[in-house]
């Protein structure tokens, strides 16, 4: 017994510690979102953090370990922040860590009420997904970063026409969770089934890709051309920087001129005054006759009826001279577009003097713009990280939209993977519904996106590079009708069936503790 004891005693010496578990999953996680963008390792970087709940000692540990991981997820992957904000960086890190903390407590306190089932997986999947969901809504909602979104390159994205991206993380935490669960038991039956598993949903998932892909080939095709102006942020409402803000941007459009296109695409807030100044509007209405096609245009738009508001908006603009047409934002960055509550608490006003905030007011209109070309069509446009919202973009859909736009400006973020981060989601809007997403950046990253999730034109110099350069490209986009899909039907029903086995579960395990009693 002593020696059985002492062999015990030092293999679990030489297994890793739980922190080095819970370090290990950070730096997985990590990995698998850009910069690095290795994708894959989302279905398995789970893995140590669950054996580090299952040796925790108490809910507590288990919740200081989750913390603690978050932590290192959040500071690892949106760092980026700190060229706006420090001290926003800290704030949001702090926040988002509750919901990895959350997790880990909920799973231990699951795991200390009986011994994992076949059943476990699900249910811990159902507890991740409505988290991501919660801190996606919460508020004004930080859905970024998603687990699901690791998986923007392989062919499980193609599950979000049917799933969205909450239910592409479920997929993604079920494969962690069930490979835990199979090494725990040692059990090869439930290893075969998670490989077997995996077989179908990738197989599925590519066969539809390429039935999408096949599809596209029979419907009609526009050209649209994307403009990338590169204006450093802090050039953009300078005085002294309006006129060659004008000329690049003049410029840039007529390199598009002889491309024979239907639209040509500007970034958020492009130009260097608002939308409402006639001579702004005679310039554009002049370059878009010019070059012989319309203009979707970022601009900042007033009006001073009952009293001045500010607005982020995109204006259409014809070569006939129409601007009637535009959308102002309606979903508005907290403490970067406006303070929330600040209405209510003027004092709230002044963390102003810590942080860069507009004071813009919320557009209250989901605008379809109608495009009259020799393929008449119509778009809707997503401002900044609106495309960071599924239901935005389903509300656009539903409301006759055969093709999305975001305009977008993260200069903010430097040359850094935030606007490939941004693109994550872009990708995942285009496949929820089926139909082809164009971005246009001040900085990067500028591209176009078909109904299959697939890049099918970027802006880009010689040497390759995408963040930080000056260019435009031109992008061709198949108009195929391909929905309505389960998604655009139905939204984010499938929490309502993680709502159902987490509660099951729950329910699953509580039964058993009081039957062992």
């Amino acid at each position: 017994n002593i020696k059985s004891a002492m062999d015990n005693s030092a293999q679990r010496a030489a297994l890793p510690s739980s922190l080095q578990l819970m370090i290990l999953s950070s730096l997985l996680l990590i990995l698998a979102f850009p910069p690095f963008d290795f994708g894959w390792l989302g279905l398995a970087a789970l893995i140590p953090w669950l054996e580090a709940i299952d040796r925790s000692s108490s809910p507590r540990q288990a919740w200081r370990q989750g913390y603690r991981l978050g932590v290192l997820f959040f500071a690892g992957t949106i760092w980026w922040l700190v060229h706006v904000t420090v001290f926003g960086l800290i704030v949001l890190v702090a926040y988002t860590a509750l919901y990895f903390a959350a997790f880990g407590l909920i799973t231990k306190g699951l795991l200390l009420r009986s011994k994992p089932t076949v059943l476990f997986p699900f249910v811990l999947a159902s507890v991740w997904t409505i988290l991501e969901w919660i801190r996606g809504t919460l508020g004004t909602g930080f859905g970024w970063n998603l687990i699901g979104y690791t998986q923007w390159k392989t062919p499980i994205l193609q599950w979000a026409e049917l799933l969205g991206v909450w239910g592409v993380s479920w997929l993604v935490v079920l494969v962690n969770a069930t490979l835990w669960l199979a090494w725990k038991k040692r059990s090869r039956k439930m290893a075969l089934a998670v490989a077997a598993g995996c077989i179908v949903i990738l197989g599925a998932g590519l066969a539809r890709q390429f039935q999408i892909a096949h599809l596209m080939k029979q419907g009609p095709a526009i050209r649209v051309g994307l403009v990338q102006g590169n204006v450093p942020q802090d050039q953009k409402w300078d005085a002294d920087y309006y006129n060659l803000i004008v000329n690049r941007y003049s410029s840039l459009t007529r390199k598009l001129a002889s491309k024979k296109l239907d639209l040509i695409i500007w970034p958020e807030t492009a130009t260097p005054n608002l939308a409402n100044d006639p001579s702004l509007q005679s310039w554009l209405a002049g370059l878009s006759r010019d070059v012989g096609a319309p203009l979707l245009v970022g601009a900042p738009r007033a009006e001073w009826v009952p009293q001045m508001k500010l607005y982020n908006s995109a204006i259409f603009v014809t070569p006939q001279g129409d601007v009637s047409q535009q959308y102002d934002k309606m979903h508005l960055v907290p403490f970067g577009e406006f303070i929330p509550g600040e209405e209510w608490l003027p004092a709230i006003g002044r963390v102003r003097n810590l942080l860069p905030i507009g004071e813009f007011s919320p557009g209250s209109r989901p605008t379809v713009f109608q495009v009259k070309s020799k393929t008449p069509f119509s778009l809707s446009t997503l401002i900044c990280f609106e495309d960071v919202f599924p239901q935005i973009s389903r509300n656009f859909i539903q409301r006759g939209a055969r093709m999305l736009v975001t305009i977008t400006n993260d200069a903010w973020f430097g040359d850094t993977a935030a606007p490939i981060q941004h693109a994550q989601t872009s990708v995942f809007r285009a496949v929820e519904n089926r139909v082809p997403m164009v971005r246009a950046a001040n900085t990067g990253y500028s591209c176009a996106i078909d109904p299959a999730g697939r890049v099918t034109a970027e802006v880009k110099d010689r040497q390759g590079r995408k963040i930080g350069i000056t260019g435009v490209a031109v992008a061709p986009v198949s108009l195929i009708h391909l929905g309505p899909t389960l998604y655009t039907r139905w939204g984010d029903g499938w929490l309502v069936v993680c709502m159902f086995l987490a509660g099951t579960g729950a329910g699953s395990f509580v039964r058993k503790t009081k039957s062992l009693n």
